[in-house]
């Protein structure tokens, strides 16, 4: 959990998960526990502006303690140590293009699997099983490959890309807790099928333009049971799918739904796709709103809402995905505009990027490579609207990618 102090309270060996400058509450800046070794470290968050920080609660007495929240071993939620980091065999260049082709795949079948299911017809389990497998190996081999591409999306933000991109993001943080591939096969499943209660719904209902009135959400809400009882008479499908199909809207204060269940009551697989659920959701666009930055959805899942969501497991996902995923466009301490290309696990605040338009905004000929891990003066800024520059995020690091090739 998280305290917030004022920064006179900060001191050596606490851990920083935030700075805000005004105690408005809403942090301003985010980090993924960066511990506090000098306090040349606290003048520098001073000479920013910043007066509050958020620390992990456990590091609250000032003590180090141990190291519980290192990105290279940390306690799971089963109390077990995962494995060490996982070490990409292979670079985004040579990954990224599998991806793709294995993603616009999987996309039709998942189609076919829900659609079967919803129509009681016999289902393939084991077919789409295979192609889990291939998303397991991927991740394995380069985790950013296909991450990126399950929130770098187009404006088709259908139940089925949805459920694709839920099963991507699962196995990602089921690799990062150290799971088996028997277990990511079970949990990438499971989380494919968590919505397949809402192709039960009326077609109207799913595609209302506005906020749901008290009825509609009311109705909304049954898409939990519909799908777990829907499951159950599926041949094929494991208890895990059944059960993550009821349980991925219960929260962890136990104000979700449909049974309110909190804490551990809630199983592993439900409290991991809850996170992913939400993740992809508020990065997807709606009628009513605009999407989150993946930065933006992050704050508000630690800090806004860190009742419903399981706080050891998100800051493992936010570990796996970069607070700043490849494939986000950026502003720069200097005003310049970049994408990330590759994210830095030790610290999420420092990826290398792509610088890709100078601070007036002007596009450059050419993107310049540039790493900020190492550099103190020079740092992310916020999140950049790329079409406002006229800038391609996603064909820049598809291109780089290709010319990485070469």
């Amino acid at each position: 959990m998280f305290r917030k102090i004022q920064m006179d309270e900060l001191k050596k060996g606490m851990k920083v998960c935030a700075l805000e400058k005004d105690d408005t509450g809403r942090p301003s800046f985010f980090m993924n526990s960066l511990l506090i070794k000098s306090d040349a470290d606290i003048d520098a968050f001073r000479g920013r502006g910043y007066g509050v920080a958020y620390i992990q609660e456990e590091y609250a007495a000032g003590s180090a303690g141990p190291d519980r929240c290192s990105l290279g071993q940390s306690a799971g939620p089963s109390g077990l140590v995962a494995g060490s980091v996982l070490r990409k065999t292979v670079g985004f260049e040579e990954e990224i293009y599998r991806a793709m082709s294995l993603k616009d795949e999987a996309v039709g079948r998942v189609m076919e699997l829900l659609t079967d299911i919803k129509a009681g017809r016999g289902v393939d389990v084991e077919a789409f099983g295979l192609v889990v497998v291939r998303m397991i190996d991927s991740i394995f081999r380069n985790p950013e490959a296909l991450t990126c591409l399950a929130w770098m999306r187009d404006n088709d933000d259908c139940t089925f890309r949805h459920s694709l991109n839920s099963c991507i993001l699962s196995i990602a943080l089921g690799v990062e807790l150290g799971f088996s591939r028997e277990r990511l096969l079970e949990l990438g499943m499971a989380a494919v099928l968590h919505d397949v209660g809402k192709l039960l719904l009326p077609e109207g209902l799913l595609n209302t333009p506005g906020r749901y009135t008290e009825g509609e959400f009311a109705e909304m809400r049954t898409h939990s049971r519909l799908g777990a009882d829907l499951l159950m008479k599926t041949r094929g499908i494991r208890q895990s799918a059944v059960v993550v199909a009821l349980q991925h809207h219960e929260r962890m204060d136990g104000n979700g739904y449909p049974e309110r269940l909190s804490g551990t009551r809630i199983h592993e697989f439900g409290r991991i796709v809850c996170i992913v659920d939400g993740y992809d959701a508020m990065t997807s666009a709606r009628p009513y709103r605009k999407s989150f930055e993946p930065h933006e959805a992050l704050q508000l899942m630690t800090f806004g809402r860190n009742s419903i969501y399981d706080a050891g497991l998100l800051q493992k996902f936010i570990a796996c995905i970069g607070i700043y995923p490849v494939g986000s466009a950026v502003e720069l301490s200097t005003g310049e505009i970049a994408v990330v290309r590759s994210v830095n696990r030790e610290n999420p605040l420092k990826p290398d990027v792509l610088v890709v338009a100078s601070g007036d905004g002007k596009p450059r000929e050419r993107p310049a490579e540039l790493s900020l891990s190492g550099r103190n003066d020079l740092w992310i800024t916020g999140s950049a609207n790329p079409s406002k520059f006229g800038i391609d995020a996603k064909g820049i690091v598809l291109s780089g990618a290709s010319s990485g090739k070469n």
